[in-house]
């Protein structure tokens, strides 16, 4: 079998020597170096061929990690069974090493390859491009081959690509912070194909609207460039950028709950004093059922207090007792600012 052909996996058909060894190397290479398990050239290698999959899954069960480590196929569009009696010995192509210390690296990773994987364009692997998106309500952490991080705030979308001389995530869609490794290639996030927020070492936050976007730095100092927007002043730590309208404004950053990164990548929101409106509409964001006040002289009702992005009922809870309020699901959505009956 070669390699490089693409097509369909059989489950209980005998796997190429050739590419269960292949798959041996990267589990020794993994051992040594765990970070390897989320680099983008071991993902392109799992992704070139269905068989990949099942050659890694069979050696990483023959070293007795089944219960570990097992990729998800799905997005592959191949099935993965337990592995054949076939076996490979390890020990004849390596020296023995013991797996000891990368089966807890593998367990703490495994969910974010499975997650990564699911998400890859249908672009070849060769393209050097992975592509990323969050559902509602969900925040993901991604660490870069580059040894970047990138989170993603709810139903948000990006495409990465690492190219010799420069780094790209292009955002299509919600908000992403990244926090950039410090090396000689400068890391962009673009928007459009038109606007690019350029840093070598740095932590910003770029969020791309239906007509405008907003940028926030929190570490290091970040350029603009694009057309009009080449000429615009570097934006420093602390502070905000904001185009909407053909026009620009910058803001300073409220203090944040973590010094060097937005509440929301560490799935918190606080407010301080916020028109209840206002705060509903954020929390909007990350809920799965939609908040609606239905008592519209609530709107500025003000509210404080640090919040939980992965538990809306607290928030629900905890307008009712600010307000004197209940609150009922229905299937549209859940209804704030209801009147309570003298039973409540």
């Amino acid at each position: 079998m070669n390699s490089s052909n693409q097509g369909y996996s059989h489950p209980n058909r005998v796997i190429d020597p050739q590419i269960l060894a292949e798959a041996c190397d990267w589990l020794l290479d993994i051992e040594a170096s765990p970070a390897i398990l989320t680099s983008a050239k071991f993902e392109a290698w799992l992704r070139a061929h269905p068989e990949h999959v099942r050659a890694f899954n069979h050696a990483a069960n023959t070293w007795q990690l089944g219960g570990v480590l097992n990729l998800d196929a799905n997005s592959l569009d191949q099935p993965i069974v337990p592995p054949s009696p076939q076996v490979i010995s390890i020990a004849e192509r390596r020296p023995a090493k013991s797996l000891s210390k990368v089966l807890t690296a593998l367990a703490a990773t495994v969910c974010l390859l499975v997650f990564s994987l699911s998400l890859l364009p249908t672009t070849p692997a060769s393209n050097n491009i992975l592509a990323y998106q969050t559902q509602q309500g969900e925040i993901q952490q991604l660490q870069l081959s580059d040894s970047s991080a990138l989170y993603l705030d709810s139903s948000s979308r990006v495409r990465v690509q690492m190219q010799e001389h420069r780094r790209e995530v292009e955002l299509i869609q919600g908000r992403v912070f990244s926090q950039v490794a410090h090396q000689p290639r400068e890391f962009v996030v673009m928007l459009n194909q038109s606007t690019e927020f350029v840093a070598l070492g740095t932590a910003y936050s770029v969020e791309k609207l239906a007509s405008a976007w907003t940028l926030e730095v929190y570490q290091g100092v970040v350029g603009v460039r694009g057309g009009a927007l080449s000429g615009t002043a570097p934006v420093h730590a602390g502070w905000g950028l904001k185009y909407q309208d053909n026009k620009l404004s910058r803001y300073r950053l409220p203090p944040g709950l973590q010094a060097g990164q937005p509440d929301w990548s560490s799935h918190r929101i606080q407010f301080d004093d916020t028109r209840l409106e206002q705060a509903i509409r954020q929390i909007n964001r990350y809920s799965l059922q939609p908040l609606v006040l239905q008592d519209k002289d609530l709107a500025g009702f003000a509210i404080s207090g640090v919040f939980n992005l992965q538990d809306v009922e607290d928030f629900v809870q905890s307008v009712e007792g600010l307000t004197q309020t209940r609150s009922v699901k229905t299937p549209e959505g859940i209804l704030l600012g209801l009147p309570r009956g003298a039973d409540d």
